[in-house]
């Protein structure tokens, strides 16, 4: 029994002191007068296994009714969505949060701004945990909430066309192209006074390559001297098949950077490169983002 764990003990029943006898028991008390105990010399500390050695105990209030809200829950592509947190106890209180997109924060504050941006849509499960300070972790309790972030379509993204000249009472067929797009409505109004129609379009879903990169340093992050070369194997083969991919991309440094794709199969055995470079990045922060 450490006495980490004796004085989190004693806390959560809210005595504010704490002894460890024989280094295994654990003794809690509430009352002033241990204080004015005989106290043995120093040199005598640790010699004697009858000796009490005890502690000012940490009083741990627990957090509840940890919650956790979007600013919206519909938000689109590259726009800030805010969360806010709330709780109705807890004292000196960390709080950890689960972007659902790789990304991980922490902080101490519940009136902390957190901003954070999704470049994918989708349906994101946001998990926030919170405990007090020093407490062991079976005082971590879990809030979470779901986000669904869809496309921001442009003008150019969409394509719609219908024959110029119709007789009446013939259906007519429309033709509408879309390029990009996820969780995306359609109204229709059809100019003839009738009733408007809304629904759904199909999306135009983004195929991820490699592991999630988080937008934020992380716990499990290192950062690494320049000049190093990232390699992210695929699990599977990918085949595009004509398809359009982004590759997002993160260094420590500002400067150009180089993406090197490695084809499994190639002539004689050999591995063909294909090196495209990018434009220049702006350093943002700690990372780098193209």
């Amino acid at each position: 029994m450490s006495d980490v764990e004796c004085r989190a003990k004693c806390g959560s029943f809210f005595l504010p002191y704490a002894g460890i006898l024989r280094q295994k028991l654990c003794l809690c008390a509430k009352d002033d007068k241990v204080e004015k105990v005989p106290i043995a010399p120093l040199e005598e500390c640790g010699t004697n296994p009858d000796l009490l050695v005890f502690y000012r105990s940490n009083i741990i209030i627990s957090v509840t009714e940890l919650s956790v809200k979007p600013s919206d829950d519909v938000v689109q592509t590259g726009t800030d969505v805010v969360f806010s947190m709330s709780h109705a106890t807890g004292e000196d209180v960390e709080f950890t949060i689960d972007y659902g997109d790789g990304s991980f924060g922490t902080f101490n504050d519940v009136h902390d701004v957190l901003a954070h941006k999704y470049y994918v849509p989708g349906k994101y499960w946001v998990q926030v945990s919170a405990k007090p300070v020093g407490a062991p972790e079976s005082y971590r309790v879990l809030a979470s909430t779901e986000v669904t972030v869809a496309d921001s379509i442009e003008d150019k993204s969409v394509v719609f066309s219908c024959p110029p000249v119709v007789k009446p009472t013939v259906i007519v067929t429309c033709n509408l192209t879309t390029i990009t797009g996820g969780f995306v409505t359609m109204e229709i109004d059809y100019g003839d006074e009738s009733d408007k129609v809304v629904m759904g379009l199909p999306d135009t879903n983004v195929q991820a390559l490699g592991p999630l990169i988080p937008q934020h340093e992380t716990p499990d992050m290192a950062p690494k001297e320049s000049g190093y070369m990232l390699v992210i194997p695929q699990h599977e083969p990918v085949n595009t098949r004509g398809r359009l991919s982004a590759v997002q991309l993160w260094a420590l440094e500002s400067g150009a950077m180089a993406v090197m794709v490695l084809r499994k199969r190639c002539p004689e055995g050999t591995i063909c490169p294909v090196i495209r470079d990018i434009a220049p990045v702006v350093k943002r922060k700690h990372f780098v983002h193209s």
